[in-house]
């Protein structure tokens, strides 16, 4: 009967059967209240459904008034609701109006307890949390005026934010309890609340979308939260305009290095530099979230190929921090990482290793070693490593942070795959392809599911895969790929950004692999001319491209000038990387072998001793596996292509 009077609603019929049972009402006279109301007038049934709701809620707001404002908070929140959340001290002070005894946490658990008994929440100690039913949640609501709502929402909004973790988003172990908080964001209505500390949260909720990989998702929300702030502000309907200014700004910043991350670099360039000037005006050159914005400004700078801008930013931000913050403040140390990074990018591969050593072992002992930013602090000290042909240092090292990535972040986290990426690369300088490609293969397979084609590491990790394919004598398809990759870059970032000169130099080592020298020497030619105009003489990837263009001139017959090339190649390699270096030392091969087959002519003898090479094999094989590529290629007497592996502009 109590049944068929509510329709068979699971959540009304439990909630009927729970307060027969606690109050010990007859069951004709619960079905004389419920049925009190004529359902067949207009409105009556629903009014007949808010009776009877009406029944259950008064009988728990008269057994305890602190349970029933419980209710009133969670029904304004999402339906799964954790424990922990409800058991904090903040929502104690929520209830302490109610209910005094609640400053006692086993009495707060007391009153979770007067409303299970009631049915109209579900208890799961297994699960660590409750589920208040929609059905009943909008009961509750119904029940109050807009004013209620309104402050109820307010002491939602203030649970959850005083129930934020001490640790930033960046921290994984920060990760369960900012989860726990973020389901009730949205639907609290915390967009509107006044209170710094919850748009703080929200801003947190970016954050965390962005560490996580979720990008998209992190753009959609966040714009949302900034239209709504930006029309409060227009609106003139907050108290304190400038403190939501600032935290507007902060939130435009975050966002981004979400356009970054999506490989808009031109958006995220126009956003920082809109927002890095209004900062500065509001809060001045030397407040933190200037620094953070003037820090993400430079990044964007090294991704469009700006370099020299970049590392100048980098260095005046990294001052100001160290002087206001000093040494070992995360932000500073995070500073310090961007200056390696611009240097890097300059070609400036020795200050970067000695900053990124130090950054290291300061993030060891400041952040731990298994933090997200001690291991990428590792990795990129690994690049360093293999910059300075120290292939089997790196390779060991990256393998080390691979290990503690996949540990503590998961095999799918972007840190992971991008240190899984950095470790191929390492691998196959050190002359380990097969291991490399193996790798590659399954890293840029999970970031096209994950990230798609267009992000930034994936196109990183497709162009390192494109490079192992040559390694591994694949040459054909080696062109597929990089030609391929040359054209997303030339989309993205621009037909002369450095990116996009290292793909068309290693496209030209993987034409001269297949036999197409004429298209070898012109792409040679368009990224040696290029890396000229936008570096220098003296970077890296000018002295690679310049290399693959000398020897594609002499295999295509235009030997002018080829051994004044090199000669002047080996001289600035020495300057840059030192005699011993492989990269030098393969350059010297080339002109021991370019000199040999100039004087010998079109038939030239094979069992004859070549000039300067044998002590240029000895010296590699100091340095590298005996059966190395480029020492079995030089001992053929071939010439060297020189592949390239682009840094990591973030």
């Amino acid at each position: 009967r109590v049944g068929r009077a509510l329709g068979d609603l699971p959540i009304a019929v439990a909630a009927a059967g729970a307060l027969l049972a606690e109050s010990g009402a007859d069951v004709d006279d619960f079905l004389d209240q419920v049925e009190g109301r004529d359902p067949e007038r207009p409105g009556g049934a629903e009014r007949s459904w808010d009776a009877t709701w009406d029944l259950f809620l008064d009988r728990l707001r008269e057994r305890s008034a602190g349970a029933y404002r419980l209710l009133e908070i969670c029904s304004v929140l999402a339906p799964e609701i954790a424990l922990e959340l409800v058991y904090s001290e903040q929502m104690a002070s929520s209830l302490a109006p109610f209910d005094p005894l609640v400053s006692d946490r086993m009495m707060r658990a007391k009153l979770v307890q007067e409303i299970n008994r009631l049915a109209l929440l579900k208890l799961d100690q297994h699960a660590k949390q409750i589920h208040v039913h929609r059905l009943v949640q909008a009961a509750v609501r119904r029940r109050m005026s807009a004013l209620v709502v309104e402050e109820i929402r307010h002491d939602a909004h203030l649970v959850l934010a005083r129930c934020r973790p001490n640790g930033e988003p960046d921290d994984p172990d920060s990760w369960p309890r900012f989860r726990m908080l973020w389901p009730h964001l949205e639907v609290s209505g915390a967009v509107s609340c006044p209170d710094e500390s919850v748009r703080q949260l929200l801003i947190d909720r970016v954050r965390y979308l962005r560490r996580r990989g979720d990008l998209k998702p992190g753009l959609e929300f966040g714009e949302r939260i900034a239209a709504a702030w930006q029309d409060q502000l227009d609106r003139g309907r907050v108290s304190d305009s400038a403190a939501l200014l600032r935290q507007l700004l902060h939130l435009r910043f975050n966002l981004a290095n979400i356009l970054r991350d999506l490989s808009n670099y031109r958006g995220a360039l126009k956003m920082d530099e809109q927002v890095l000037a209004e900062q500065r005006q509001l809060l001045g050159g030397e407040h933190s979230h200037t620094l953070m914005t003037a820090g993400s400004r430079a990044a964007d700078l090294r991704a469009l190929g700006d370099y020299a801008e970049a590392l100048r930013q980098d260095e005046a931000t990294y001052k100001s921090w160290l002087t206001d913050f000093g040494e070992d403040h995360p932000r500073t140390l995070m500073a310090a990482n961007n200056v390696a990074a611009s240097l890097r990018a300059v070609g400036d591969f020795r200050r970067a290793r000695a900053i990124d050593a130090d950054v290291a072992e300061r993030r060891r002992v400041v952040l731990g070693a298994d933090h997200p930013y001690s291991l990428h602090s590792q990795s990129c000290l690994g690049r360093d490593l293999r910059e300075a042909g120290e292939y089997g240092q790196s390779v060991e090292l990256l393998q080390s942070v691979v290990a503690a990535a996949e540990e503590h972040l998961g095999h799918s986290a972007l840190e992971t795959l991008q240190a899984r990426s950095n470790l191929a690369a390492s691998l196959r300088s050190a002359g380990r392809s097969g291991e490399a490609g193996q790798l590659l293969s399954e890293t840029y397979g999970t970031l096209l599911v994950r990230f798609g084609s267009d992000n930034p590491t994936t196109l990183a990790c497709r162009l390192n895969w494109a490079a192992n394919l040559l390694a591994e004598g694949e040459a054909r398809s080696s062109v597929e790929e990089l030609e391929a990759v040359s054209g997303a870059y030339e989309r993205s970032l621009g037909a002369d950004n450095p990116f996009t000169l290292v793909c068309i130099s290693n496209l030209s080592a993987a034409y001269r692999a297949s036999d197409r020298i004429m298209d070898a020497l012109e792409a040679s030619e368009r990224a040696t001319s290029g890396c000229r105009r936008r570096l220098t003489e003296r970077h890296p990837y000018y002295l690679a491209a310049a290399t693959n263009r000398a020897i594609c001139r002499f295999e295509a017959g235009r030997t002018d000038g080829v051994l004044d090339e090199l000669r002047q190649l080996v001289t600035v390699m020495t300057d840059e990387f030192g005699e011993h270096h492989p990269d030098t030392l393969g350059c010297r091969g080339n002109l021991a072998v370019v000199s040999w087959r100039a004087a010998a002519g079109p038939d030239p003898d094979s069992t004859a001793p070549v000039a300067g090479l044998v002590e240029v094999l000895d010296a590699l094989r100091a340095r590298l596996d005996p059966s190395h590529p480029s020492i079995t290629t030089l001992q053929g007497r071939q010439l060297l292509s020189r592949v390239i592996y682009p840094h990591d502009p973030f």
